[in-house]
């Protein structure tokens, strides 16, 4: 019985997995419906929501600098050096940390107030199905160098207890060729949302126009276009998946034919070159 519950939470948290991007995007809604709802402005919260953004960004690039490529990948699965030094060596994750850092700010930014703070183990909170079903997969990858690590470092955040780790770490030049995108965004992000909600420019009116005669609120309208882009990408991940399927049973079979062993077939999903903490199997 046990077993059969094993079995089926792991499958529900392996869907979670995959959909990983869409539960980021749900997670954006309570910012992008705050953003439209003409709250009060408070410098003061806007100006730690800019710097606790920062301080995310910042935490996912020297992370990055740790692991490397083993960031980004399709499947949760690891080979390599098991990473525990550096942001790894106080959290497992840090790479969610600094996803709910980033969110948090933008929280406070988008007019939360004091309330935007609870985003943060809120948004830790969501994202740990996935946590789970990464460290089921490196568990079963690296074994009790992994029990040994998850034993003396917390899952978010805790008291350093990593190993010192090797010298040398990714070249800043290739971590910020990497995530090139990532301060800029959050830049933009920050000050975008302030843009919108000192109606300096009009997002909030033009979508006025379209919600007024549906009797809607702007925000409301908002949250309905964030929830079928949600929907549009958890449908184009489940046919990225389905087209790799298909790859590799083509590869599998003509490996076959060919009189050798089927070869598992390399699409771009394959395993972290570095096995670090869970979210070495991919974050967002």
């Amino acid at each position: 019985m046990d077993f059969a519950i094993s079995l089926f939470m792991n499958a529900i948290t392996e869907v979670y997995f995959r959909h990983r991007s869409t539960v980021l995007l749900l997670l954006v809604a309570p910012l992008v419906a705050a953003a439209l709802w003409a709250l009060p402005l408070q410098p003061i919260w806007v100006g730690v929501g800019a710097a606790l953004a920062m301080s995310g960004a910042a935490l996912r690039l020297a992370s990055m600098r740790c692991i490397g490529r083993g960031a980004r990948v399709h499947r949760a699965d690891v080979r390599g050096a098991l990473v525990t030094w550096g942001p790894y060596g106080v959290s497992r994750n840090p790479l969610y940390v600094a996803a709910a850092l980033i969110l948090t700010g933008l929280a406070l930014v988008s007019g939360w107030g004091p309330w935007g703070l609870l985003v943060f183990p809120c948004a830790l909170l969501v994202y740990t199905p996935v946590v789970l079903h990464e460290e089921v997969a490196i568990e079963a990858a690296v074994g009790a160098e992994f029990i040994d690590y998850r034993g003396s470092v917390s899952r978010w955040l805790g008291l350093p207890g990593g190993g010192a780790g090797p010298s040398e770490r990714v070249a800043w030049g290739e971590v910020l060729k990497r995530e090139k995108f990532l301060v800029p965004g959050v830049v933009l992000a920050a000050i975008g949302i302030y843009l919108i909600r000192a109606d300096l420019v009009p997002i909030r009116a033009l979508l006025a126009k379209v919600a007024t005669p549906l009797h809607l609120h702007p925000a409301v309208l908002g949250l309905i276009v964030l929830a079928l882009g949600a929907a549009v990408n958890s449908f184009q991940v489940h046919r990225k998946r389905l087209r790799r399927a298909e790859r590799d049973r083509r590869r599998e079979l003509e490996g076959a034919g060919e009189g050798g062993e089927p070869q598992p077939a390399d699409d771009g999903e394959a395993a972290s070159p570095l096995a670090s903490s869970p979210d070495a199997a991919g974050s967002v």
